[in-house]
């Protein structure tokens, strides 16, 4: 739990990226069609030029905190709004302990 966590204030909904099928499409545990699950985060909008997981310069229109683990590629739904995740890093504290993560929307 991160000294932030009261902050999460956000409700948020998460479909996790798990791979690709056949056609190149990416597969979400839960499936699109099926509810997401859901967590608590702050969004923060703020719209800036940063690097995606492969390195490519990317527009990114948010940034989320949370004390949730996300990956690149998932599916995140706040605000009436619907993003892909462009790159997560893990905070940490100043003992070294992960306190929480970090999303470019």
């Amino acid at each position: 739990m991160s000294i932030w966590s009261a902050q999460y204030t956000t409700k948020c909904a998460v479909w996790h990226c798990v791979g690709l099928n056949n056609q190149g499409d990416k597969l979400y545990s839960p499936p699109l069609k099926e509810p997401p699950m859901r967590f608590l985060a702050r969004i923060e909008y703020d719209r800036r030029e940063v690097l995606d997981k492969d390195g490519s310069r990317v527009i990114s229109e948010a940034y989320l905190l949370t004390d949730y683990k996300l990956s690149p590629l998932d599916r995140i739904q706040a605000d009436g709004q619907s993003w892909t995740i462009k790159t997560v890093s893990p905070i940490r504290d100043i003992s070294g302990r992960l306190d929480h993560w970090e999303a470019v929307l």
